[in-house]
This record gives C-alpha cells, sequence and structure tokens, in this order.
C-alpha cells in the first residue's frame, strides 16, 4: 500500500495541534475520559466530482457541588486534486467533587461523489484508508462516580445506474463504548468482502475503575463495476465522553449518547 500523503500529514498534525493539552487529566481530577477518532483517504482511482465536507461539536456541564469541564473538537477535509480526505473528532470531559455531570460531543463527516463513464476502459473504485479510534474512562469511586466514552467510525460506499437511486454496496463500521458503572462495555469490527485489511489492531481493557479500548485499521477497497455507474462515498465518526458524580445515572446522558452516534452514521438524505 502506497503512503497516505497530504491527507496523512494532515491528520498526523491535526488532532496534535488542536488537543494536545486535552488528552491528561488534571491533576486533581477525579473522573476523566475522553473519545477520539480519525480516518484518512487516498489513493482514489476516480476524481471526485463532488466533495463535502461537515462537523460537530457540543458540550455540556452542571456542577452543583464540585466541578466539571467539558472540551470537543472536530475538522474535515476532501481535496479534489489529489483526491485526498480526512478528518478527526474529538471529545472529552473530567470532573472533581460530589455531585455533577458533564458530557462532550463530536462529530466529523466527508462524503465524496464519482462517476464511472461507459465507455471508460477500467470501470474499477478503489482507495486505500487509516481509521483510529480510542476511548478511555477512569474514576476513583465507584460508589457515586462514573465515566463512559462511546465511539464509532463507518464509511459506506453507495452506487447505481440512478443517481438519485443508489444503492449501498460495501461498508466497514467499528465502534466501542467503555464503561465504569456497566458491563456492557464492548468493541467491534464489522465489513464487506471487498474491503480488505493490511493492518487490524483491536485492543481493549474492561471493568474496574480504568478502561480503554483502541482500534487501528489500515486497508484497502476496490470494486469492478460492469458499466455506467454513480458512485457515493460517505465517511462518518462519532464521539462522547461523559464523567459524573451522582447517585444514579440519568437517561437524558443515553439518549445524548445515542443521538451522536445515530448522526454519524446517517447519510441517507446527504448523499442522494
Amino acid at each position: 500500500m502506497k503512503n497516505l500523503r497530504l491527507a496523512g500529514k494532515w491528520l498526523a498534525i491535526a488532532p496534535i495541534v488542536a488537543s494536545s493539552a486535552m488528552v491528561a487529566p488534571a491533576a486533581n481530577a477525579a473522573t476523566f475520559s475522553f473519545s477520539d477518532a480519525s480516518a484518512a483517504f487516498t489513493q482514489f482511482s476516480l476524481i471526485p466530482e463532488l466533495q463535502e465536507v461537515s462537523t460537530n461539536t457540543d458540550t455540556n456541564t452542571i456542577a452543583t457541588d464540585g466541578e466539571v469541564s467539558a472540551n470537543s473538537d472536530a475538522e474535515a477535509i476532501f481535496f479534489a486534486t489529489p483526491p485526498e480526505a480526512a478528518n478527526f473528532s474529538f471529545s472529552k470531559v473530567e470532573g472533581n467533587g460530589a455531585e455533577y455531570r458533564g458530557v462532550a460531543s463530536s462529530q466529523a463527516k466527508v462524503l465524496g461523489s464519482f462517476f464511472i463513464p461507459q465507455d471508460a476502459k477500467d470501470k474499477a473504485f478503489s482507495f486505500d484508508f487509516a481509521l483510529n479510534l480510542s476511548l478511555f474512562a477512569e474514576i476513583d469511586d465507584a460508589t457515586f462516580e462514573s465515566a463512559s466514552a462511546i465511539g464509532a467510525i463507518a464509511f459506506l460506499v453507495y452506487g447505481g445506474s440512478d443517481p438519485a437511486n443508489l444503492s449501498l454496496l460495501d461498508f466497514l463500521t467499528v465502534k466501542a463504548f467503555v464503561n465504569t458503572a456497566g458491563n456492557d462495555d464492548v468493541l467491534e469490527l464489522d465489513q464487506t468482502a471487498n474491503i480488505t485489511l493490511a493492518n487490524n489492531i483491536l485492543s481493549s481493557n474492561f471493568g474496574g475503575l480504568q478502561e480503554s479500548a483502541k482500534a487501528s485499521i489500515n486497508g484497502s477497497y476496490r470494486r469492478l463495476f460492469d458499466g455506467e455507474t454513480y458512485i457515493t462515498l460517505v465517511e462518518a465518526k462519532s464521539n462522547v465522553a461523559s464523567a459524573e458524580a451522582v447517585p444514579e445515572p440519568t437517561t437524558a446522558l443515553a439518549a445524548l449518547i445515542s443521538g451522536a452516534i445515530g448522526w454519524a452514521l446517517k447519510r441517507r438524505q446527504s448523499a442522494t
């Protein structure tokens, strides 16, 4: 696989610039969580006819007895010449005290539309990709503190002869959830047959006062088409971090996490 060029270089720098001071918890933090994800796409076999990017960030904190901070960041790019795309999103929360709650969410998305004409000699669509996902949650006292992190990355390839009615052809998804307050931790990877993985590292540490999950995935995509074809590639990611010191978890937090992941994986309205 060829080196990740411009997008890869940008991707290596952007998260460091945006969040180098945000990764480590403060010395007095009793609860801490973060979730971050990045993606880079290079070596496209076709020039995109349309590129779109979008990002979204949000934070929410409340402290009645203690202190809590929440930070989030997201960036996305899609260059036409040479065709390369990249994005990242980052969320972090830390707190200390007897009663507080903080949530940070971030999302990033890239979309590219491609076209293979009927008279094309090579009717293949291909690209290389690199994906990274990292989650961490830590608490001091499980009797009243909790921290969780959730993250998901997905890319989907749609195609067909009618640009207004494309069908899902292939996909890759990786998702993770770490939660100090429960046993529902997960780290999963799913993909279709036209995706080849050159490097696939999944690692996790579930249970206890510190939990983590990491995924590093490099690979390539290639699919051969028979005739004139419209193609849309969508990649989206979402990251949510939360930390709290309260007697009981709230349903509002669960709803926010679910909604953020739904934003990342929903593409139908913008891709067709």
